[in-house]
């Protein structure tokens, strides 16, 4: 009887360590990708950080075409028209 009860012991250890190891393997997957959802978080801050930088520059671009195509309109059309131009242009 004795056997039998180390028999049985034996392979409730064999299980518990098998259980044991598949823990292991588990948390170990588990915190590969943790950290691959922690770096693709930070790709999709980069990526939120970039697109609020251009949409910034668009406006700066917009914003300036305001004020610049018109002032670059009028040079155009004194070289055209020198007569017709202020000499705040360069071409008195």
């Amino acid at each position: 009887m004795l056997q039998g009860d180390n028999n049985e012991h034996n392979k409730k250890g064999q299980a518990l360590s098998s259980k044991k190891g598949d823990c292991r393997l588990t948390h170990s997957s588990l915190a590969n990708h943790v950290d691959k959802v922690c770096a693709i978080e930070g790709v999709f801050d980069g990526h939120d950080a970039i697109k609020q930088e251009v949409g910034l520059m668009r406006q700066l671009e917009s914003q300036t075409n305001i004020v610049v195509v018109p002032i670059l309109d009028q040079r155009r059309r004194c070289e055209e028209y020198p007569n017709n131009c202020l000499s705040r242009f360069g071409t008195h």
